[in-house]
């Protein structure tokens, strides 16, 4: 059985667009999360819409 995964892309405050992998497990706060610590926002004050 193979692992089914997929991508998400999340547009940053800043007009960047990231592309986070996913499974289907994956919360979405943790991708919230991931891209607010490579782009060095604070999670606490950005939201997923």
């Amino acid at each position: 059985m193979a692992a089914s995964s997929a991508a998400v892309c999340v547009l940053t405050p800043n007009g960047r667009r990231q592309t986070v992998k996913v499974s289907p497990n994956t919360p979405l706060l943790q991708v919230l999360e991931d891209v607010c610590k490579k782009h060095g926002f604070n999670p606490d004050e950005h939201g997923l819409k």
